[in-house]
């Protein structure tokens, strides 16, 4: 039984979109699961603070200045993570990254 060239590829080209398919899924769930475990460590300061504050002996202007902190420098890491990463993908694109030395 012969096959036309034309099935052929259109069967290889399905093959293709199916294994690109179930890449792209997992990355989405890998994604997913990054996001999901980046929020429970974000909250775990806020879940532990009343025991942190009994064993440790903080009060509530230290503990609230340790949050404080923390919070600064998450927001500092995610800004010169996302301009880098913003640069890589269009460089010369975005703003420059204010963590880069060049």
């Amino acid at each position: 039984m012969a096959i036309e060239q034309g099935q052929m590829v259109s069967r290889d080209a399905s093959t293709v979109n199916n294994a690109a398919g179930r890449y792209r899924w997992r990355i989405c769930a890998l994604l997913f699961a990054g996001t999901t475990l980046n929020y429970m460590d974000r909250q775990v300061l806020g879940v532990l603070a009343p025991e942190l504050q009994r064993v440790i002996g903080w009060s509530e202007l230290e503990y609230s200045t340790i949050v404080t902190l923390f919070q600064a420098a998450y927001g500092i890491g995610l800004l010169c993570a996302g301009a880098d990463a913003l640069d890589r993908a269009r460089p010369g694109c975005g703003p420059p990254s204010p963590c880069r030395v060049r």
